[in-house]
């Protein structure tokens, strides 16, 4: 009988990182057919002429259909209890319409499709959350969510690098299209290899509930409204909306306006851009994948102190950038690593804690949310960017400035509440 219990668990752990690892990978494809546009943004304003703003309204309209689409998938995942197909058929739908993407020559036509691949896209995170939470339980979550995010991190490091090479061989159209294939063909190995829940592999897992939130009696209430409106009474779930939103808005400041940056400001060649820029997202594995050590041997578990030294340490380095020569190009790769490292490293911790709040069936729903309210805010940096810009003649110190100082004031806001906090 002992035996035989000793076998189970070795199946239930072999499944748990066959999950965690599957949608690890297929994340990091993902991120294939939505970071890719950075490199894209200064061949098509070379190419076509277009100006900042016009560059900000396209990678605005990603954000906006991305939020949207989260708040859908989430739910869906919750009713549906799993988020395997989803995140399979979002994948193949993204690889789809980045190859129509790399037909259009016109900014409505671009701006259009990349739009509706926002939506597509968003139908990854959510569900692969619901996936990993019907696997991992409460307490490992942070840990499982940090590793999914390390991948994250490597794919944008891994694209901008042979991106360099694809760029300068096929132009834009070929970022369009080259690396997507891969995004499609992992999401049809994902379709066959993985199974929404243990039952459905044979194997049963007991988990125990963790509601943390302070109200938590009003997530039993099934009236989907009122769900919505309880769930933003939590003072840790809207601290964490704050940090993430801010985390996502400096973050794809940089991931996508960084290109441009070097290659108009300091006028290097394409190949030297993505060397200097691939600095932020090894900031960004290292920072995923090292924080949850941090945690416990450094902050001692105190995800408050974690999350205000990074936002500082963030804010810091992005004002510091605002006043380095962009030809020292040691120094800024090494506040990009420092950026990457400290807005990245915040995430795994803040979706787990959005976890724990509600029940298991909720968990999707709720991540939905928290993305969709982070991409919202995010998606205010594209026309903020493109504006300030535009309206100042490509003055670049001005918009870090600007950066800064957002982050500044999210810092200030969350000291003034961390005392409230329950993780």
């Amino acid at each position: 009988m002992q035996k035989a219990k000793k076998e189970d668990q070795k199946k239930i752990k072999k499944w748990k990182w066959k999950i965690l690892l599957s949608f690890g990978f297929i994340y990091f494809f993902y991120y294939f057919g939505r970071e890719n546009i950075g490199i894209i943004l200064p061949l098509i304003k070379e190419e076509f002429c277009f100006n900042s703003f016009q560059l900000g309204i396209v990678t605005n309209g990603f954000f906006i259909t991305y939020a949207f689409g989260q708040l859908i998938w989430g739910r869906l995942s919750d009713r549906i209890g799993g988020g395997k197909l989803l995140c399979g058929i979002g994948g193949l739908l993204s690889m789809v319409l980045n190859w129509i993407c790399s037909f259009s020559s016109s900014i409505i036509a671009i701006g259009f499709f990349w739009a509706i691949n926002g939506l597509v896209q968003s139908m990854g995170w959510s569900p692969g959350n619901k996936l990993i939470s019907n696997w991992w339980d409460n307490k490992e979550r942070g840990y499982a969510l940090s590793v999914v995010l390390s991948f994250s991190g490597i794919a944008i490091l891994l694209l901008w690098l042979f991106g360099s090479y694809i760029g300068t061989h096929w132009g834009w159209k070929g970022l369009f299209r080259f690396p997507t294939v891969l995004l499609g063909i992992m999401s049809i190995i994902f379709l066959f290899l993985v199974k929404d829940n243990p039952q459905q592999a044979g194997l049963l897992i007991q988990k125990k509930e963790n509601l943390k939130g302070k109200n938590k009696e009003n997530y039993y209430d099934k009236r989907i409204i009122k769900f919505y409106l309880d769930m933003f009474k939590i003072i840790e779930f809207d601290l964490a909306c704050l940090v993430i939103s801010i985390s996502n808005f400096t973050r794809y400041f940089f991931t996508l306006w960084m290109p441009l940056y070097y290659f108009e400001k300091g006028g290097f060649a394409f190949e030297k851009v993505i060397i200097i820029c691939s600095m932020l997202p090894a900031g960004m594995t290292i920072g995923s994948l090292a924080v949850g050590e941090m945690s416990l041997k450094i902050f001692k578990g105190k995800k408050y102190l974690i999350i205000i030294v990074f936002l500082l340490t963030s804010m810091l380095s992005t004002f510091i950038l605002s006043f380095i020569s962009v030809n020292s190009i040691i120094w800024n790769m090494i506040f990009l690593f420092l950026v990457g490292f400290s807005i990245y490293g915040l995430q795994g911790p803040i979706f787990a804690l959005s976890m724990d709040i509600v029940r298991e069936n909720q968990i999707a729903t709720v991540v939905g949310t928290m993305d969709s309210v982070s991409y919202v805010i995010g998606s205010l940096q594209g026309i903020i960017t493109g504006t300030i810009l535009t309206l100042s003649g490509e003055n670049w110190r001005l918009i870090f400035v600007v950066i800064a100082l957002i982050q500044l004031i999210g810092l200030i806001i969350y000291y003034k509440f961390w005392q409230r906090m329950q993780f």
